[in-house]
């Protein structure tokens, strides 16, 4: 049992920064843009919804890269050499009620970090159920006792700033960081004592000193005072990361994350659809991750400027 609960089992609440794409008819091929709320296939670094009650076919060999597929409805395979070829960041989470199904076919499978995760063989997976890079197959998530609201890394000079935050903890007993130069071989360079137990929001940072590489990737391992443990997603961190900020909202939070420190004065506002400024706040010269509450609740207007290099507005429901 413990085995089974060691293996990974990724935080799919805050996976993917960028804006998801969505399946938008009832039944349509991957690899057509009408199936595609974006009218555009899925590209590497995209979260993928297959919405409930529609079906995606595979009829081909496709191979994307840091991806996040979430099943609500149904995925299939159909036709030789039909099969999906992710890498080891990559992950495949079958929601309650969801499914992925084939013909009568082994060449119809799924392959996460070159290792076979689906079969196949007329195979059906019903949800719940997650395949990363460590499971054996598709496994049924386990829940611990940890809600994240952002996870963040980003470069300060030679360093990395490494950030995340939960909103909820239960025997919770430390974080480990874990850095990897290929995203497949990972080694453990810090420990954080965790809260334990709280519902309030709790911060944790931590600094890897001189990470000389040009392209390094990091994850946190929670492990709770039972022994059990789940990693977050992985950051990617690029030595020529843009100044670019993300921002999301989360569990009645603004999570913003700023790729590297920006040189001056950010502004933050949040304005309703009738064009009023319900709030407006200043920061001075932010990086990585900041989380600040909100005192509204509603669908907003999210801006963040610097009148310079960043302008983002965006919608977010608090």
């Amino acid at each position: 049992m413990r085995k089974l609960l060691a293996l990974l089992l990724i935080v799919s609440s805050f996976s993917a920064a960028a804006t998801p794409i969505k399946s938008k008819i009832k039944k349509g091929m991957w690899s057509d843009n009408s199936t595609w709320d974006l009218t555009r296939s899925p590209n590497p670094g995209d979260t993928v919804i297959i919405k409930a009650y529609d079906t995606v076919l595979v009829d081909r060999n496709l191979s994307v890269s840091n991806i996040h597929i979430q099943v609500q409805g149904a995925l299939q395979f159909t036709g030789g050499g039909a099969k999906l070829v992710l890498d080891a960041v990559s992950t495949v989470e079958v929601m309650a009620g969801g499914t992925i199904s084939s013909d009568k076919n082994a060449s119809q499978i799924i392959s996460i970090g070159g290792a076979l995760k689906y079969p196949g063989n007329g195979v059906v997976i019903s949800g719940p159920a997650i395949a990363n890079s460590a499971t054996t197959g598709f496994l049924i998530p386990v829940v611990l006792p940890v809600k994240y609201l952002g996870f963040s890394a980003v470069r300060k000079s030679t360093d990395v700033f490494v950030q995340w935050a939960t909103s909820q903890e239960s025997g919770a007993d430390y974080y480990e960081i874990e850095r990897s130069e290929d995203g497949s071989n990972w080694k453990a360079i810090g420990r954080v004592s965790a809260t334990g137990t709280s519902n309030n929001t709790s911060n944790y940072s931590y600094t890897d000193k001189n990470a000389s590489s040009k392209t390094v990737y990091y994850r946190i391992k929670q492990v709770d005072l039972n022994e059990r443990y789940e990693y977050t997603s992985v950051r990617i961190v690029k030595a020529d990361g843009n100044n670019i900020v993300d921002a999301t909202a989360v569990r009645g939070n603004i999570v913003l994350q700023f790729a590297k420190q920006v040189q001056g004065q950010v502004e933050v506002r949040l304005v309703s659809f009738n064009g009023t400024v319900v709030s407006r706040q200043q920061i001075n010269r932010p990086v990585g991750q900041l989380i600040i509450p909100a005192t509204v609740k509603g669908n907003y207007i999210l801006t963040v400027s610097d009148q310079q290099d960043i302008q983002v507005n965006k919608q977010i429901l608090l």
